[in-house]
């Protein structure tokens, strides 16, 4: 449900927000802000499978009814704060500047604001309990694929009109999740140790070919094709 429906669907309905549970005084996006970072914090310390809807509403200070209004299950909402991390420092827009830089310094700051990102509080707990349910838990697989498909593929081939977006979409997610695994729960060294500006700037050249490169596509399809 879009805000806009949201704010329709109030003027419709001028008894809804009492009986949905909005802590009065309160905005729509003050209220859904605090239901994010309060399910942030309890998908980082539970994972997705112990966190509750319940637990979730008492950190926020509301009703559990006003987390499902506005984002209608546990699922949804853990998929909105996916989309919710990506978006904190807008990723996606670096990478669109690629036309007007060269692809290496996209790749270079993409790299060093995702890491950012990731180590800011309150985000790094909830992305390391995706990255631990992606192999463990089919609904956190299944709510991380729609997620690729719908921010990443979509920027891929759709807006920057890459060639193999989908190819090039899955080897750049494998290099991020490769690393954050590795950094932040494994902990790795020296990986877990590094700076970020280093660490960016070593990644790069791999991110920068993944999405921009040559991938020799076709030349290895026609070399499996005639062993």
């Amino acid at each position: 449900m879009t805000m806009s429906t949201i704010d329709e669907h109030h003027s419709r309905n001028p008894d809804r927000r009492t009986r949905r549970g909005r802590p009065l005084g309160h905005s729509s996006d003050d209220a859904e802000r605090e239901i994010l970072q309060a399910a942030r914090i309890e998908f980082g310390r539970r994972g997705y499978d112990d966190a509750t809807i319940r637990a979730i509403a008492k950190s926020a200070h509301c009703d559990p009814k006003l987390v499902h209004y506005y984002f209608g299950s546990k699922e949804k909402l853990f998929s909105q704060v996916i989309v919710d991390i990506y978006r904190q420092q807008d990723l996606g827009g670096i990478l669109q500047q690629s036309a007007e830089r060269t692809t290496l310094d996209v790749t270079t700051e993409f790299a060093r604001e995702y890491l950012r990102t990731v180590e800011m509080p309150g985000i790094q707990e909830a992305y390391i309990a995706l990255i631990r349910g992606i192999g463990s838990n089919e609904h956190v697989r299944t709510i991380f694929l729609q997620f690729l498909h719908e921010q990443i593929m979509a920027l891929t081939g759709d807006t920057l009109r890459l060639d193999n977006a989908k190819l090039r979409t899955t080897l750049f997610g494998s290099q991020l999740l490769g690393l954050a695994n590795m950094r932040y729960v494994l902990k790795l060294e020296p990986l877990a140790g590094m700076p970020v500006e280093q660490l960016a700037e070593l990644i790069a050249p791999t991110l920068e070919h993944y999405l921009f490169g040559d991938l020799d596509v076709r030349r290895e399809q026609e070399a499996t094709s005639h062993p």
